[in-house]
Order: C-alpha cells, then sequence, then structure tokens
C-alpha cells in the first residue's frame, strides 16, 4: 500500500508522493470519483485562504492545502491514467492555482481586477495540455468542463478579451452535467458578461433563495454592476 507522506510545504517540482510505486491492482481499479471530489474539496479550502490576509491565523496552513492537494492529484492522474477525469482535475487545479500570487496579499479581488502578469504561466501551459490529453480520450466529464472555463479564463490576455460566449456555452453544459447552486450562480455570472448586465442581474433574482447562495449573489450582483448597468461587460 502507499503510506501516508507528509505533502505540506513540499517544494516546487517536487515529485509526487507514491512516484516508481505500484499498488496492489485491487485500489489501482477501484473507483475513483470519491478520491476527486476529496482533493477537489481540499484544494477548494485553501484556494479560498488565498483571498484572506496572509497574517490571519491558520492561513499559511489552508494555503498549503492547496499545494498540497495538487500533488496528490498528480500522484492519481498518474496512477489511474485509465480515468480522464484524473487528469482534468489536475488540469483545473493548476489553471486555477496559477494564479495565487495575485491574491497573495489577501485582498478580495475579481479576475478582472487581477495583475496576469503575477499569473505562472508555466502551469497554465502545464494545465492546457494536461486538459488536451483529457480531451482526447473522448470521455468528458464535469471536471474537464471546468478544466476548459478556467483555461479560457488564463488565456486571455486581459479581462476585456475574455470569451464569456465560449464560456456560458460551458456552463450551460456543466448545468446539465453536473447542476448545483454553485455551477447555477457561476452560469448566471457568466450570462450577464456575455449578454449584459441586467440580463445577468435577471438570472440572479431567480436564484434568490437558493441554499448557501445568499452572500454569493450579493458579491454577483456587485461584480455585474462593477461592470457597467445597462452595457454588454467582457471583462
Amino acid at each position: 500500500m502507499l503510506r501516508p507522506v507528509r505533502v505540506e510545504g513540499a517544494p516546487e517540482g517536487a515529485e509526487a508522493p507514491g512516484d516508481g510505486l505500484t499498488p496492489p491492482p485491487a485500489q489501482l481499479h477501484g473507483p475513483v470519483d470519491p478520491v476527486l471530489s476529496a482533493l477537489r474539496f481540499c484544494f477548494a479550502a485553501g484556494d479560498d485562504a488565498w483571498g484572506e490576509p496572509p497574517d490571519a491565523p491558520g492561513v499559511g496552513e489552508r494555503r498549503a492545502h492547496a499545494d498540497a492537494a495538487v500533488v496528490l492529484c498528480r500522484t492519481v492522474a498518474s496512477l489511474r491514467s485509465d480515468e480522464p477525469e484524473a487528469r482534468a482535475l489536475l488540469a483545473l487545479l493548476l489553471l486555477r492555482h496559477a494564479r495565487r500570487d495575485a491574491r497573495a496579499d489577501g485582498a478580495p479581488r475579481t479576475l478582472a481586477e487581477h495583475d496576469r502578469s503575477l499569473w505562472r504561466h508555466d502551469e497554465i501551459a502545464e494545465g492546457r495540455r494536461i486538459l488536451e490529453e483529457a480531451l482526447a480520450a473522448g470521455r468528458p466529464g464535469p471536471y474537464l468542463v471546468e478544466a476548459a472555463i478556467e483555461a479560457l479564463h488564463d488565456e486571455a490576455p486581459t479581462a476585456a478579451d475574455t470569451e464569456w460566449d465560449e464560456i456560458l456555452a460551458l456552463y450551460d453544459v456543466l448545468a446539465t452535467m453536473a447542476p448545483s447552486p454553485r455551477v447555477a450562480l457561476e452560469r448566471a455570472v457568466a450570462r450577464g458578461m456575455a449578454h449584459g448586465v441586467q440580463v445577468g442581474l435577471v438570472a440572479l433574482d431567480e436564484l434568490t433563495g437558493s441554499p448557501g447562495l445568499d452572500a454569493q449573489l450579493a458579491a454577483a450582483r456587485a461584480e455585474l454592476l462593477r461592470a457597467g448597468p445597462g452595457e454588454t461587460p467582457r471583462a
């Protein structure tokens, strides 16, 4: 069996835990979805911490959880090369994690407010390559669609160049594959960015009362309104 290893604070480019080891066949071919879900949850907890002051209690440790999730996801993607969604999740994490330095001070920022020169473009390039490998398998799943959305954000030289029509089309697919309040919220924002602020605000109003979305709805409305009432924002 693979033994637990400490990955917190692992250096950049470190080999993934378990490299060179072969797990028992029963583990190698077992269900992978629960593992991917756990890694996604671990990463999300760490990713959220990049929007908090770096000197706040526990923030450094939580940020390291995102690094650990990427390292562990490399292992899973390597061991389960038969599962395109394992590679898709790795691509998703890399494409999102590559933007962390633009949030290092902990100030809350939308993507439109990022200094894109701070993004780690080597990680973006790796994420895009892994995404292409997952796409080539011809078995798209929710992680692949999410990774494609992140890739479109990362490929835009400026916020104004973001291909919101394509992002909205991907959210339409994701809403069918894996519907959730979070996906509905992000799809509503994409509608506003692609078709005009008022369209987006109406879509957000339709989500009023959805479980756990109260604070997120307020933030999404503010983001759309900053884009310019009555306009068709491209940022």
